[in-house]
């Protein structure tokens, strides 16, 4: 009974160098900036939006759910932002 191994598995394989995941994952560069830039352009149009909606009485009694839902799609557009920066800077 032989128990060496006749497969080739990640265990026996060891004697590769490993890959740089920088190289992996550098098609995804272009597509963290687009995050940047999508994201910041929403934090600006939600800022906007904002202040639009604070600037008068009436308007923030009619259209205060769609204040809070701009200070919703901002914050999840700063976090669009974060990741995208985040992500951008580990790669490179």
């Amino acid at each position: 009974m032989d128990c060496t191994p006749t497969v080739t598995n990640a265990s026996s394989n060891l004697s590769k160098a490993p890959v740089d995941q920088r190289i992996v994952y550098v098609d995804f560069l272009f597509v963290y900036k687009f995050y940047v830039g999508i994201g910041s352009f929403a934090v600006a149009t939600n800022i906007i939006a904002i202040v639009t909606v604070l600037s008068n009485k009436h308007m923030r009694e009619k259209y205060g759910t769609f204040g809070v839902l701009s200070f919703g799609d901002m914050l999840n557009a700063i976090s669009l932002v974060l990741a995208g920066a985040v992500r951008s800077s580990l790669i490179e």
